[in-house]
């Protein structure tokens, strides 16, 4: 039987998370325990040398509380880049604001900080900063240019963490960052993400607005906890349309859940979010975050079978390459069981979303336009072998 090579598809899951797990489903030892919550802290206060941590049900709610924290409102305007996903604008269209677009530099696939400084205006009052792919941005100048407007700098370390720029950590030059835990990410407990501070000046009332945050429901933690024993279960059974089938029928019962609610595809704000961290899903990020370094080496390690030139200190969360003729690969790739990534082919991801939902208008950003034209993401996970790096490189270069 085939085995399935994708890098959707829960790719840090191995058999030590499904215990993990199985675990906590059956004994229920950690539900309620909020020493697990201070040993997820102490690990981002330790790594980030902040003693401001925050854990959420999802790295959007954790953007979701920085911009509120930092007093964004209706009147404001939030630089980002175009050639991102819904999870990173939605934040800024719950709390009101206006996200205002930046074109990429098309060697990172990040923000182009030439562009940034014409972009600003008297109304901006955030820049977000993803790195892409886990792909550092140039984020000493842009970190450069908003000091001297005194605009506010979120780093998105979404897809990035573990990440460098020089001897830094992305996370460590913005006035925060968020982190996000999921299901594709570096490091997943399904769902979660976390907020950290690095310059409080920016930023009011954090523990007051964090106690108005509720906890996750007792069901969402079932999905999340569910989702790698379903996984187990699921990818053997892919290829022979078992295992899809299964998927979508756990979903359609809500027995797991689905990356976005369906209210986020046109902007719209779940009552779910934003929601706190569960100490229950603590021991499933912990046993990836202490294995963060190893899997990151791999990743790159593995990306260098892709390509020679590889950007110093990123880690590679998916290897991104510009074809002519996507389609074609992607079925190619498909027969032979291989679910090649499409990030972002949409300036917006995912495709189909109607972008003036999220105050894009088309044009104003053609190189991210066309690199989603043409993007195909190659994976990085861990768990590949050489024998499937060099069948995917195949598959691509015929």
């Amino acid at each position: 039987m085939l085995k399935v090579i994708s890098s959707g598809l829960s790719p840090n899951t191995k058999a030590t998370d499904v215990i993990i797990a199985l675990e906590a489903l059956i004994l229920k030892r950690h539900w309620k325990d909020p020493l697990q919550l201070h040993i997820l802290k102490k690990w981002f206060a330790s790594r980030y040398n902040s003693d401001q941590v925050y854990l959420f049900n999802s790295g959007r709610s954790a953007l979701y509380f920085l911009l509120k924290a930092a007093g964004v409102t209706k009147q404001d305007e939030v630089i980002v880049q175009a050639f991102t996903c819904i999870g990173a604008i939605n934040p800024i269209i719950w709390i009101g604001a206006k996200p205002v677009y930046i074109d990429i530099d098309p060697q990172t696939y990040n923000l182009d900080p030439d562009l940034l400084e014409s972009s600003i205006t008297s109304k901006t009052k955030v820049v977000i900063v993803q790195h892409t792919f886990g792909i550092p941005a140039a984020i000493s100048k842009i970190k450069k240019i908003c000091q001297e407007h005194k605009i506010i700098l979120i780093e998105d370390c979404a897809v990035s963490i573990g990440a460098f720029v020089g001897k830094k950590e992305v996370g460590t030059y913005g006035d925060a960052a968020f982190f996000s835990f999921g299901r594709d990410k570096i490091v997943s407990s399904v769902s979660g993400g976390a907020a950290i501070i690095n310059n409080l000046k920016h930023f009011a009332n954090l523990d007051e607005l964090y106690r108005e945050i509720l906890e996750p429901s007792s069901n969402w933690v079932y999905q999340q906890l569910l989702h790698p024993v379903a996984m187990a279960v699921i990818l053997p059974l892919y290829l022979i349309q078992v295992g899809k089938i299964l998927l979508v029928l756990l979903q359609k019962i809500k027995l797991i859940s689905k990356p976005y609610e369906e209210l986020e595809y046109s902007g719209g704000k779940p009552e779910s979010y934003p929601r706190r961290y569960s100490p229950a899903l603590v021991p499933l990020i912990m046993h990836q975050l202490r294995q963060l370094d190893a899997m990151d080496a791999r990743r790159v390690f593995n990306a260098s079978y892709y390509g020679e030139n590889l950007i110093k200190g990123a880690v590679y969360l998916r290897y991104p390459v510009l074809v002519k003729n996507r389609e074609q690969i992607l079925n190619k790739a498909q027969r032979a069981g291989i679910y090649l990534g499409t990030w972002y082919d949409s300036v917006i991801n995912p495709a189909g979303v109607t972008l003036s939902n999220f105050k894009y208008k088309k044009g104003s950003c053609p190189v991210a336009e066309d690199i989603a034209g043409r993007i195909l993401n190659l994976p990085t996970y861990a768990r590949l072998t050489v024998r499937e790096i060099k069948k995917v490189r195949d598959i691509v270069n015929d």
